[in-house]
């Protein structure tokens, strides 16, 4: 069976020695890339890691205590996971970028009195 290749989907040599070539030519640079691509992920398969950059990070947070995370670098969305009960329960979650340019998670509880840090998984999603 003869291999996919760009050079047989889109052969941009035929065209070359057109005048109009010089103007389209980011067009077809564009699609070949394109389609470089898309024969790339047909043949080898795509995972999930390969579009989604996130961290999980297990971290101890207290209630109404701002807590900073992660690296300096701006997360698209950060929630909490996990495979476990938390108890008290989390009724609030929140984060916002720091002064000093990390993350920082703040949270309450169904218990305004507890006082203890909650074990929680941040699942911290990048762009």
């Amino acid at each position: 069976m003869t291999k996919l290749t760009t050079s047989r989907f889109f052969d941009t040599g035929l065209i070359g020695k057109a005048a109009s070539y010089q103007e389209l030519q980011p067009f077809f640079d564009y699609q070949t890339q394109l389609n470089d691509n898309l024969i790339r992920i047909l043949i080898n398969g795509i995972g999930l890691r390969d579009n989604i950059d996130a961290v999980i990070l297990p971290i101890g947070l207290k209630q109404n205590t701002p807590t900073g995370f992660g690296a300096v670098r701006t997360p698209v969305a950060v929630y909490v996971g996990g495979q476990r009960p938390i108890s008290p329960a989390i009724t609030t979650f929140v984060w916002e970028m720091g002064n000093d340019g990390r993350p920082v998670a703040t949270l309450t509880t169904t218990d305004p009195s507890y006082t203890g840090t909650l074990d929680v998984t941040l699942v911290i999603h990048y762009s």
